[in-house]
C-alpha cells in the first residue's frame, strides 16, 4: 500500500473512494444516541429515584450534567467578528426613542440597518 510504511491506506492528499461523504453522520452513534433518550424515556421515574440516592448534591448534579451529554447536543462556541475577521462595528441609526417604537421608526431602522446609513 502506498502511504508511510507499516501504516494502510491512501497516500494524503489522493482520491477518496468509498466510506462516508464529508459531513454524513454516524449511524451508530446515532442509532446508541437515540437508544439511550429511549432508555431514559422509559425510566424517567427510576431514574428520579436513583438520583435521589444519591446524597452528595455535587456527585448528583455531575450525573445529571453526563446523562444530558446523550440527549441535549453540546453547543459550540462561537466567536462573532466584523467583516475580515476584524471587530465588530457599531452604527447609530439616529431614531430618538422616546417610548414605544412605533412599526414606522422600526421599517426605517432596518432599512437603514441594511443602507448601511446613519440617517
Amino acid at each position: 500500500m502506498a502511504g508511510k510504511p507499516g501504516k494502510g491506506g491512501r497516500p494524503k492528499g489522493g482520491k477518496k473512494f468509498g466510506g462516508r461523504k464529508k459531513g454524513t453522520p454516524n449511524k451508530v452513534s446515532g442509532d446508541v444516541r437515540e437508544a439511550l433518550k429511549l432508555l431514559a424515556a422509559c425510566h424517567v421515574r427510576e431514574l428520579a429515584t436513583w438520583m435521589k440516592q444519591i446524597r452528595d448534591p455535587a456527585r448528583r448534579i455531575q450525573l445529571f450534567i453526563d446523562l444530558l451529554e446523550y440527549t441535549v447536543p453540546k453547543l459550540g462556541r462561537m466567536e462573532h467578528t466584523g467583516p475580515n475577521g476584524g471587530p465588530i462595528q457599531q452604527q447609530t441609526l439616529g431614531i430618538q426613542l422616546d417610548g414605544a417604537l412605533t412599526d414606522e421608526d422600526a421599517a426605517h431602522a432596518y432599512k437603514a440597518f441594511l443602507k448601511g446609513d446613519e440617517s
